[in-house]
C-alpha cells in the first residue's frame, strides 16, 4: 500500500495534455540521444505510422538471430526497437500481438465480475478490458478508458524492465517466428477504479484499516489493485501498485494466496522496487525508467545530504511487512528503501540489477526456465551499498546527465551536491517545477532564471548559500503557488522580498543572513498563511522583531538553530 508521504513535497498530476502520448508521431524522429548508464529507455505500442522500414527489418532480423541463439532478452529489446523504428511493420506487430493498424482499443461494457467484497450489483459500473487488464470502474467512461490505456502502456514498460522474471519470456522465439503473439493469452489482471477518493475510502474502509491514508493498494488476497480517479489521483501510485501486482501475477509466481513476499524480512526490496517503478516517465513514443531525476531520488538526496538522515541497508533488511507498517515514521523507511533500490538498479554498484532480480526471484518464488540460473548473480551487497550511498547521491556535472527535453520535471533537488553552473546548464528550461533545491551550489540568478522558465507551479524553492541577488525578483513575482522559500545566506534584500507574489500562500520563509530589513519583514508577516520565518543575522532590528512577535503570536520566529563556527 502506498501511503501519503508524511513530510515531502506532494507532486501533483501534470496536465493531461502533457501526459497523453501522441501515438501518431513518426517513429525515430522523437528520439533524443540516450547515452547514460543510470536509466533505461523502453518502448510501448504505437499506431501503425510509417517509419524507417529498412532499419526496422534489420532490427527484426537481429531479434530473430538473438532468439535462435537463446538470447531472449536481447531479442525482445530488438523487437521493441524495430516497432518504434517503424510501427507499420506488420511482422513486428504480429510478434507483439498488436492490432494491424491501431493500438488495442479498450472494450467497455456494463460491468460484471467485480471483486465480491465490493458488493456491486451487475451493470451498475463499467467493465473495461484491454489485452492484459480488466478494469471495474465507477469513474466516467472517458476516464476509465484513459486509465486503462495507461495501465496497458505500463504493462509493456514493466515487461521490458523485468524481462528476467516476466512470464512472457517463454514466448519470444515462438512469437518472432510467427507462432503467436508474445505476452498474449494470459489471465487478465484485475483493477478497480473508483470515481474519486471519497468513494475509494467509503467502499474499502470496512475491509482495509488505514485505507484513508493511502492513494491506492494491491491486495494479494483479492489479486486486484484498487485505485481512484479525480482529485488526488496519482499515476506514481498506479505504477507502484501495478509493480506489486505484476511481480505477483505476471511472473508465474508459485506463492500461495496466503503468502506475502517479504512477510518476515526483506520487505525493503518489495517496496523499494515498487518505488523504483514510480520513476517511469513517458515521452511521446517511449519511456524512461530510473536516473538521477527520479522523484524518489530527490527526496533521498534531501534526506541524506541536507537533513543528515541516513539509514544503512543492514537496518532495513531484517524488517518484515508487518514490522515496517507499524513504524512511527514509515515515510522515512520508504525513502531509504527507494534510495537503495535505485542505487542497485541504476548501476550505482556493479551487478546491482542482477542481484536485485535474483533476490526478487527468490522472494516471489518465480520458477526458472530450463537453462536459467541465478547462481552467477552476486548477493545484494548490503555493506557496500551503505558505503556507496553518499557518493551515489552526491552527483557532479559528469553524472548529471541531461534530462530528456521532451519529458518535463516536477522536482529537482541538487542541494549539497558537487554540481556547478555548467551542469545546471545541461538541464533544459523547466515549466512545471514544483520543487527546486539548489542550496550550496555555485549558481547565480541567471542560472536559476534560465532553469525555471515558468515559476507558476513552484511550491518549494531553496536557494540557500547560492550567488543569487535581487535580480531574482521577476521569478519570485511569478511564483504564485509558493509555500516554502529559503533564501538564507544570499545577497537578497527588501527589493527581492517585496517582489514576492501577493497570491503566494507562503507558510515558511528563511531569510537568515540576508540583507532583508525591517520594512520588508513587517510587510511579509501580514500574510495570514505565514507560519514560520527566520531572520537571524539579517538587517531586521531586535526591536522590530520583538514587536512582530507580539503582533503575530501564531508565527514562529527564528526557528533555526545556527551553529557558530
Amino acid at each position: 500500500m502506498r501511503y501519503h508521504p508524511a513530510s515531502a513535497v506532494l507532486l501533483t498530476l501534470l496536465p493531461l495534455c502533457i501526459l497523453t502520448v501522441d501515438s501518431r508521431c513518426l517513429s525515430g524522429q522523437d528520439l533524443p540521444p540516450h547515452d547514460r548508464p543510470d536509466c533505461v529507455r523502453v518502448y510501448f505500442p504505437l499506431a501503425a505510422a510509417q517509419g524507417d522500414a529498412r532499419r526496422s527489418k534489420q532490427l527484426f532480423a537481429e531479434a530473430r538471430q538473438a532468439a535462435i541463439a537463446g538470447q531472449t532478452e536481447a531479442a525482445f529489446n530488438k523487437l521493441w526497437q524495430a516497432h518504434h523504428t517503424n510501427p507499420a511493420d506488420a511482422a513486428v506487430r504480429r510478434a507483439l500481438a498488436l492490432p494491424p493498424r491501431k493500438i488495442a482499443e479498450p472494450l467497455v461494457r456494463p460491468g460484471r465480475g467485480a471483486p465480491p467484497i465490493l458488493g456491486w450489483r451487475p451493470r451498475t459500473y463499467l467493465q473495461c478490458e484491454t489485452p492484459h487488464f480488466a478494469v471495474y470502474s465507477t469513474a466516467s467512461r472517458a476516464m476509465t478508458i484513459a486509465v486503462a490505456e495507461r495501465l496497458e502502456r505500463f504493462y509493456w514498460v514493466w515487461s521490458q524492465v523485468f524481462f528476467p522474471l516476466w512470464e512472457g519470456r517463454t514466448d519470444i522465439r515462438r512469437g518472432i517466428q510467427g507462432g503467436g503473439g508474445i505476452g498474449s493469452g494470459n489471465e487478465k489482471l484485475q483493477v478497480v477504479l473508483f470515481r474519486d477518493a471519497d468513494a475509494y475510502v467509503e467502499n474499502l474502509q470496512r475491509h482495509v484499516p488505514g485505507v484513508e491514508r493511502s492513494t491506492g493498494f494491491y491486495s494479494d488476497q483479492q489479486r486486484c489493485t484498487f485505485l481512484f480517479a479525480g482529485r488526488g489521483a496519482d499515476p506514481a501510485t498506479w505504477y507502484h501498485e501495478l509493480t506489486h501486482q505484476l511481480l505477483r501475477e505476471a511472473t508465474r509466481s508459485k506463492l500461495r494466496v496466503v503468502d506475502r513476499p517479504g512477510e518476515t524480512a526483506e520487505f525493503w526490496l518489495i517496496e523499494g522496487i515498487a518505488c523504483y517503478m514510480e520513476s517511469v516517465r513517458f515521452g511521446p513514443t517511449y519511456a524512461l525508467v530510473g536516473g538521477w531525476e527520479s522523484p524518489r531520488l530527490q527526496y533521498a538526496r534531501y534526506r541524506w545530504l541536507s537533513a543528515g538522515d541516513r539509514m544503512t541497508l543492514a537496518e532495513l533488511v531484517p524488517t518484515g511487512r508487518q514490522s515496517a507498517q507499524q513504524l512511527d515514521d514509515i515515510a522515512r523507511w520508504y525513502a531509504h528503501a527507494a534510495a537503495y533500490t535505485h542505487l542497485l538498479m541504476d548501476n550505482g554498484l556493479q551487478d546491482g540489477r542482477a542481484s536485485v532480480f535474483a533476490k526478487l526471484q527468490q522472494l516471489y518464488d518465480v520458477p526458472l526456465l530450463p537453462g536459467e540460473t541465478t547462481d552467477a548473480a552476486p548477493p545484494i551487497p548490503v555493506q557496500a551499498a551503505a558505503q556507496q550511498m553518499v557518493e551515489y547521491l552526491t552527483i557532479d556535472d559528469e553524472r548529471l546527465f541531461a534530462p530528456d527535453p521532451q519529458i518535463p520535471l516536477q522536482a529537482i533537488c541538487l542541494g549539497h551536491t558537487r554540481v556547478t553552473a555548467d551542469g545546471i546548464a545541461n538541464i533544459a528550461p523547466q515549466s512545471h517545477l514544483q520543487w527546486l533545491n539548489l542550496s550550496y551550489l555555485p549558481v547565480d540568478t541567471q542560472d536559476v532564471r534560465r532553469l525555471v522558465a515558468d515559476a507558476s507551479s513552484l511550491d518549494q524553492l531553496s536557494l540557500e548559500n547560492t550567488r543569487i541577488d535581487d535580480t531574482l525578483s521577476p521569478l519570485l513575482a511569478g511564483a504564485n503557488k509558493l509555500t516554502e522559500l529559503d533564501l538564507s545566506f544570499t545577497a537578497v534584500s527588501d527589493r527581492a522580498l517585496n517582489s514576492l507574489s501577493s497570491e503566494a500562500p507562503l507558510e515558511t520563509l528563511f531569510l537568515t543572513g540576508t540583507r532583508v530589513g525591517d520594512a520588508a519583514v513587517k510587510q511579509i508577516v501580514r500574510r495570514e498563511t505565514l507560519q514560520q520565518i527566520d531572520v537571524q543575522r539579517s538587517e531586521v532590528s531586535e526591536a522590530v522583531l520583538e514587536q512582530l512577535k507580539r503582533q503575530r503570536p501564531n508565527i514562529t520566529f527564528n526557528p533555526l538553530q545556527l551553529i557558530t563556527q
